[in-house]
């Protein structure tokens, strides 16, 4: 008998206890995004508590109650407004503000979500539960605590951004699916949209690949054809130029119409691009080349043969004909009218296209004329929405200059037009950047992060080009908003989560003042600790200026970045002019010093306690790893190129030991440089995010699917300008390129002038190196899948063995 009463007096008690927890979300059924927002609630109050509340349309009699909304969305705040016992509403008209109040009522708590506008009213949601449960939220899961039901009384807190725009950019590349957004379906997007929310963006921009606008904005002659996986033509079997459909167009249209409506009911603005949008990501399909006959502009004075510049269904049309600027807006006007709205437009102009020559002066008095071409097409439909202008074209490649720039922004209409300034981090910005535009305090501006090529899916945030022009930002009234655009989404969940931050609160912009908070809502109270000292010493590491082509002069240096790239063609190691070995001298004085730091780093990183870390933790220990070892590589390179040179240097004279010792030169960086990319393949192997195989087999497993798209997949992460850190392209294909290379060094330093009549070499030597790509696009994948459990078995393993080889105590001993 007394085991009953035991048993009935813990059973009153959970019962009592789970009748407190009980709360009731009061929100009014005819209003979506409020409903929407009650549910979200739910969901995370669920989440922590493992008990659903209720959702009523009518304030219950008794208990505590959220009520979710504004005067103009719930009757309730209505009311008790108008009895004077809600404060006044004081949020700015369309702003992003939010206030969350609690308020007693006899022995009730009422706890008022209150927003200026929809969206903002998510924001409340999800800030509430970083308050009260300690939830935080990352693009690769939330983190909820299990735990009592929150508590929602004694609050008063209104929040609102410094920047009225908070927003990314999506791009159209191919190859890993956490990297790539095309690749994402429809329960991707949902998670996405739910992430930037929760981190309080509110626009976002799709540039993803081939969408179904021809069909719409041209129906008579743009067909859909499922049996047709290339609708494009051309050259669309080369390298990342090969833009055969993943899945089919109606496919892609139905995930693009639902994550748009999924994006509009919680007040997420779209920005829909505008103008000559023609390039290599957004080509025109042959059927419209073949039935429309476009004119192109610059007819046969167009620049380059090669790539997507030399194809039809790549090139601009001629806008100096009125038809084929109304053309282009016919496109705007179906992406417009089916998925994104018209809130918001972005226009490129004329980006990267240059149709006479070296003069300068007219190719940019075409490129103004293009973009007064395109204002007035947009004005003429919608005179007062938003246009942003992006900078990519201003750049000092394409022969812009301050002075250019000052003098075109002159031109623009203040109160309707923002420049869009998405490469605010690039080195190059010291010579040309917003601050020297003639829009500080005078023209609305964004401030944005370009962060990185698709080549670089590793982490390298530039953050003290960032310290040095993001306060003049923060503090100019005339900047409306931050922006990142990265060819690669979620390649770096620190500089994500940083920018999210920045972009409400400008004063978390330094490191040192982030990574406590990043680290305590990341890892918890438990791993917070041990991944802050892992952090603050990759701080010094992360920055790379190495992504930013340029070296200072107008032509590229491809073929630099990073290491696993290098491999495309032998220029790194042939064309050693002196702006190539400048760039080689600076990538040395760069990471030399920090190379101790990064062995310590891996060392640290071998002794992580892998097993019993989240995925989070395991993909932050790896993301570190990886970076380092890109560093590494390209360090090597370096040291490589310089080296070369060196030995093309000596005299003919010279004795056997002094080549050998140039010798010698050569061959240790390469021993190196092939260690590091065999422990970057073991470290890639661990998670299957890094796989290709994987890649394909999500593409397969969403429905309906090019059964041939292996092969384009392949080609496209192969090319030279997308390939990176891959797990089969580094075992499989890089590393054999290297021992090619390998090769190639040993036999040129067998012969005595061996390097000197190196660059005449670079067609065969092309050849040599061509050769492990080939030989990788025709091996099928699932030969090459990883093992990832046995992967993860061996990884404290593999990192020990980079800190314990002879060259890393020789670089600890320097």
């Amino acid at each position: 008998m007394k085991s009953v009463i035991v048993l009935t007096v813990f059973a009153v008690a959970f019962l009592a206890k789970g009748a407190e927890r009980r709360i009731s979300l009061l929100a009014p059924s005819n209003t979506k995004s409020v409903r929407l927002a009650a549910d979200a609630f739910a969901d995370v109050w669920e989440k922590v508590t493992d008990e659903r509340p209720t959702i009523v349309s009518e304030l219950p009699a008794e208990g505590d109650v959220v009520v979710f909304g504004e005067e103009e969305w719930n009757r309730f705040t209505f009311a008790r407004r108008l009895d004077g016992k809600l404060p006044p509403n004081e949020f700015r008209n369309g702003s992003d503000a939010y206030r969350l109040l609690s308020q007693k009522e006899g022995d009730r708590t009422l706890l008022f979500l209150l927003n200026a506008r929809p969206r903002s009213l998510f924001y409340a949601v999800y800030r509430f539960f970083e308050l009260r449960a300690d939830c935080a939220w990352f693009w690769d899961g939330d983190r909820i605590p299990k735990g009592p039901a929150p508590d929602i009384g004694g609050l008063d807190v209104t929040e609102s951004p410094r920047f009225d725009w908070r927003g990314l950019r999506y791009f159209a590349h191919r190859s890993l699916h956490r990297f790539q957004a095309e690749h994402w379906t429809l329960d991707d997007w949902k998670h996405e949209v739910d992430w930037m929310l929760k981190r309080r963006l509110n626009f976002f921009m799709l540039r993803i690949g081939q969408d179904d606008f021809f069909q719409k904005a041209f129906p008579d002659i743009v067909p859909y054809d499922d049996e047709n996986w290339n609708p494009l033509g051309g050259t669309a079997n080369s390298g990342y130029n090969d833009r055969s459909l993943m899945w089919p167009l109606k496919t892609r249209a139905a995930i693009r119409k639902a994550l748009m409506d999924y994006a509009h009911d919680r007040d997420l603005v779209h920005c829909a691009d505008t103008g000559t949008m023609t390039h290599w990501y957004s080509r025109t399909p042959q059927s419209f080349i073949e039935k429309a006959k476009p004119a192109f502009m610059g007819g046969d004075n167009r620049r380059g043969t090669g790539g997507y510049m030399s194809d039809p269904s790549s090139l601009v049309w001629n806008i100096e004909d009125e038809k084929w600027l109304d053309a282009y807006w016919k496109i705007t006007q179906a992406d417009v009218d089916n998925y994104s709205g018209a809130d918001m437009f972005h226009t490129i102009g004329l980006a990267e296209r240059a149709y006479y020559g070296d003069d300068d002066e007219k190719n940019l008095r075409l490129k103004l004329a293009t973009y007064r071409s395109i204002i007035r097409k947009l004005r003429e439909h919608y005179p007062n929405a938003p246009l942003l202008v992006g900078t990519w074209d201003f750049r000092e490649y394409w022969r812009w200059t301050p002075e250019r720039v000052r003098s075109f922004v002159q031109t623009l209409d203040p109160s309707n037009t923002i420049i869009l300034d998405y490469i605010a981090d690039l080195p190059e910005a010291q010579r040309n950047s917003f601050t020297q535009w003639g829009i500080v305090g005078k023209f609305p501006y964004m401030f944005g992060i370009f962060h990185a090529y698709e080549a670089h899916n590793d982490m390298r945030g530039n953050y003290p080009q960032i310290y040095d022009r993001f306060p003049i930002a923060a503090a100019d009234p005339m900047c409306k908003g931050v922006f990142m655009w990265a060819e690669n989404s979620h390649q770096d969940t620190l500089m994500l989560d940083y920018f999210g931050a920045i972009g409400w609160d400008p004063s978390q912009y330094r490191l040192e003042t982030f990574l406590p908070d990043f680290c305590r809502r990341r890892y918890g109270a438990e791993k917070s600790a041990v991944m802050l000292a892992l952090w603050r010493r990759m701080a010094p590491i992360l920055p790379s200026d190495s992504w930013h082509l340029c070296c200072g002069d107008r032509e590229p240096l491809y073929g630099d970045y990073p290491a696993v790239y290098a491999c495309v063609t032998p220029w790194p190691f042939c064309k050693l002019d002196d702006r190539r070995l400048r760039y080689y001298r600076d990538q040395e004085k760069t990471l030399a010093p920090l190379r101790v730091d990064m062995a310590a780093l891996i060392g640290e990183l071998a002794a992580l306690d892998w097993a019993n870390g989240d995925e989070r933790l395991r993909r932050d220990g790896i993301d570190m790893a990886r970076a380092i070892l890109g560093r590494l590589l390209e360090g090597e390179v370096a040291r490589i190129g310089l080296a070369i040179d060196e030995r093309r240097r000596l005299p003919p004279e010279s004795t056997s030991a002094r080549k050998s010792a140039a010798d010698d030169a050569i061959r240790r960086p390469l021993a190196k440089l092939t260690r590091y990319l065999d422990a970057l393949a073991d470290i890639l192997e661990v998670m299957p995010e890094f796989s290709l195989n994987d890649s394909l087999a999500r593409i397969h497993a969403a429905g309906p699917s090019n059964p041939n798209f292996e092969a384009t997949l392949k080609r496209n992460s192969s090319s030279g300008y997308c390939r990176t850190q891959i797990y089969e392209q580094i075992r499989y294909m890089s590393r054999s390129q290297f021992g090619v290379l390998a090769r190639i060094l040993e036999d040129a330093m067998a012969v005595n002038d061996g390097f000197l009549d190196w660059e005449s070499r670079i067609p065969e030597l092309e050849k040599l190196l061509d050769a492990p790509v080939v030989a990788f696009n025709n091996r099928p994948l699932a030969e090459m899948k990883p093992d990832c459990a046995a992967a993860f078995s061996r990884l404290p393993k593999v990192l020990r063995d980079i800190v314990d080889t002879q060259a890393t105590r020789d670089i600890l001993a320097r």
